[in-house]
């Protein structure tokens, strides 16, 4: 029986073989050439390790475009933070001094002082909640799921690497 097979292994074998063995005879074969289990798995672990560094480049592209985006809005937050200050601190001093005939000069500072006290501290939890909830590289993330979720249901449903398509959709 005459079967055409396609090696995605090493670059010595990247073109079709013919070969004179059922798929059988081919696990069965024990000498060291392409055509036995020890193929199969050298293709596997070629595969598993060209998708690993696929996976590794795409983290790597997307920690680099994290960095970049969270670098420009910190640029841009140290540009607006001085006159922010200034604008507010005037604002601060304007309103203790509009409340100092009721409160004295002190009373109006302790008050405006106390409320921006309690506003920041409500700032800032908010600020640490969502820098917590903040997801960094989830496409990384995401695509090494679909990876393992794929590589896991062919192990458990047991399809071969020469019976099942191409991991990553091309074949070599």
């Amino acid at each position: 029986m005459n079967a055409t097979v396609s090696f995605a292994g090493p670059a010595r074998n990247r073109n079709a073989a013919t070969i004179d063995r059922t798929p059988m005879q081919r696990i069965n074969h024990n000498d060291d050439d392409d055509n036995g289990l020890v193929a199969l798995l050298k293709e596997a672990a070629d595969g598993f390790g060209c998708l690993m560094a696929a996976h590794v480049k795409l983290a790597r592209v997307e920690l680099l475009a994290d960095v970049k985006s969270f670098g420009r809005r910190l640029t841009i937050l140290a540009a607006i933070i001085p006159f922010a200050f200034l604008g507010y601190a005037s604002l601060c001093m304007g309103l203790a001094v509009v409340l100092s005939p009721w409160l004295g000069i002190a009373g109006a500072l302790f008050l405006v002082g106390g409320l921006h006290v309690v506003g920041a501290t409500g700032a800032l939890l908010l600020v640490g909640r969502r820098l917590r909830n903040t997801d960094l590289m989830s496409e990384t993330t995401h695509e090494a799921g679909q990876s393992v979720s794929t590589l896991t249901m062919r192990v458990l449903h047991g399809q071969a690497a020469a019976g099942a398509p191409p991991l990553n959709g091309v074949n070599r």
